[in-house]
């Protein structure tokens, strides 16, 4: 069984711990091969651990933005994520922040970040 499954079964708290416990190990252990950041933020989603998806996706962000001569590996699904814990957190400033800094990262779906920002602007 891959761990993705865990996530297809709704089982989003058990596939974070697994993140949390084995996420070192992906390269090294085929079994561990769904235990991706992106991943994480979809088990994260699903938990409702709208704390611990801000923190990892800040983390997310701000490793791309501290990247020294390397490429730029910005996602908006750091962003979209990032933003949509902070609006069940309240921090809805900050996450229409987010989403506007995610619109111009490197690897995205136009769509993806404009709509959750449409969705907010018009139940404000």
């Amino acid at each position: 069984m891959g761990a993705f499954e865990l996530i297809e079964g709704r089982k989003f708290q058990e596939f974070c711990d697994l993140y949390e416990a084995c996420a070192h190990l992906r390269t090294q252990n085929p079994d561990y091969s769904d235990l991706m950041p992106g991943n994480y933020i979809t088990a994260l989603l699903g938990a409702k651990n709208y704390c611990r998806l801000v923190e990892f996706c800040s983390e997310q962000i701000s490793k791309n933005a501290n990247r020294k001569n390397g490429p730029d590996r910005s996602s908006a699904k750091n962003y979209i994520a990032c933003s949509i814990g902070l609006m069940e957190l309240q921090q809805c400033d900050e996450a229409i922040a987010h989403i506007t800094a995610g619109s111009s990262s490197k690897y995205q779906d136009l769509a993806r970040t404009q709509v959750p920002s449409i969705m907010y602007v018009n139940g404000r």
